[in-house]
């Protein structure tokens, strides 16, 4: 289940934990990118690998979860 366009544009409201871990690392650089795409200056920058990633677990979610339903 992909997220919707209505939920991604929620995202930009608020700290989530892929984002965290970008505060708690403390450095400038990713905090002032971080802070450019929360406030809608500039969009983040997804990798082919890191998109393939985001489309396999896209794609294999309900095979997941039916999976441990009917374990």
């Amino acid at each position: 289940m992909a997220l919707t366009q209505q939920q991604l544009n929620e995202r930009k409201n608020f700290i989530g934990s892929s984002e965290a871990k970008i505060i708690a690392g403390g450095n400038f650089k990713e905090w002032a990118k971080l802070i450019s795409e929360k406030k809608g200056e500039s969009e983040p920058l997804i990798s082919k690998q890191l998109q393939f990633m985001f489309d396999a677990g896209n794609h294999l979610e309900s095979f997941v979860l039916n999976a441990f339903a009917n374990a």
